[in-house]
């Protein structure tokens, strides 16, 4: 059922390549890039959504600034790069509070989209082909919105990141502003052990500070940024 899904990755080491060429990440790292994404899947698949499940990969869980956000009576944009294991995020917090949205993209397999969505847990899923008036409504109403947004794109708000420049999603960090929304960085880091880690950090202050973290993450441990998609010059 997953070999078209899979196929659809088979350019990946290339376009992985490609992206560290152009951000001076080192391409040593490229083959462990693409075992991590191998066991991004088979522990997003062995979960299949169930938080109860996340304790036998996920060492700990620290919510504490989504915590003091949703306290405050704030809405949630919490953002994460394709890092580690990024899709564990979602569920993580999804757990911690019921309304909680991911924005998704769909693969066009309808036998793969539908393990995909089990796999997705409870969490509310909003299609960003449709639109984002889903996640602004929850945004206002003190939800809480998750993305990766770090993937390639040809229009957005230009960022230094990686001592290179690329695009991050303009209507997302407009929708925060104009509902006060918290935006929120989102760390999903595997340790030596192969365990995850979640932790959110302090509010960041604009598109800019969101891709400065993401850079100092990535710089660190870059065979952790699990970005198939070629990224060009904005």
């Amino acid at each position: 059922m997953l070999a078209s899904f899979l196929h659809s990755f088979a350019p990946g080491l290339q376009n992985v390549r490609a992206n560290f060429e152009r951000f001076g990440l080192p391409r040593s790292a490229t083959p462990e890039v693409m075992a991590n994404f191998a066991r991004y899947l088979g522990e997003f698949l062995a979960v299949e959504g169930d938080p109860a499940r996340l304790g036998k990969i996920v060492a700990s869980v620290q919510l504490d600034s989504i915590r003091a956000a949703v306290a405050a009576g704030r809405g949630v944009l919490a953002v994460t790069p394709h890092f580690g294991n990024w899709e564990f995020g979602a569920l993580a917090i999804g757990a911690a509070f019921p309304r909680t949205a991911v924005l998704i993209r769909t693969t066009g397999d309808e036998n793969v989209d539908a393990r995909i969505r089990k796999c997705r847990g409870a969490n509310i899923l909003l299609d960003v082909d449709q639109g984002l008036r889903g996640a602004w409504r929850i945004l206002e109403e003190g939800g809480i919105v998750c993305a990766a947004i770090d993937e390639p794109r040809s229009e957005g708000i230009a960022v230094d990141f990686l001592g290179g420049r690329t695009l991050f999603p303009a209507p997302l960090f407009r929708m925060a502003e104009r509902v006060n929304a918290a935006v929120i960085p989102v760390r999903c880091a595997r340790d030596a052990a192969r365990h995850v880690s979640i932790e959110t950090f302090a509010p960041a202050n604009d598109a800019q500070d969101v891709a400065r973290i993401f850079s100092e993450w990535i710089s660190r441990d870059p065979a952790q940024w699990v970005m198939l998609g070629r990224i060009s010059s904005p």
